[in-house]
């Protein structure tokens, strides 16, 4: 018994972070992702947020990006701060900007 224990015990140590995520998906492309809020982009890659607080937004290019205040440019990519304390807008380019 002791054994089987040791080794359960070892197993969720070993595992990642993303393993105690709260969902994982499968793309279109076969591949899975594990994480937060997660999203499938244009491509068919599964995209999903490190942290439960941050989101995944797809834009307008098809591709997907996840984190905070996240804002879809004038070109459609999307752009999103690295921590809950930036702010993402969109300049009079039409560029994405976090910070």
């Amino acid at each position: 018994m002791k054994k089987a224990w040791f080794a359960l015990a070892a197993l969720v140590f070993a595992l990642p972070v993303t393993a105690m995520a709260d969902q994982c998906i499968v793309g279109g492309d076969g591949n899975a992702a594990c994480g937060y809020n997660c999203v499938v982009d244009g491509y068919g890659r599964a995209v999903c947020a490190g942290q439960s607080d941050a989101t995944c937004v797809v834009g307008g290019d098809g591709h997907a990006a996840c984190g905070y205040n996240c804002v879809v440019d004038g070109f459609g990519k999307t752009v999103c701060g690295s921590c809950a304390d930036q702010s993402c807008i969109v300049d009079g380019y039409g560029h994405g900007v976090c910070g």
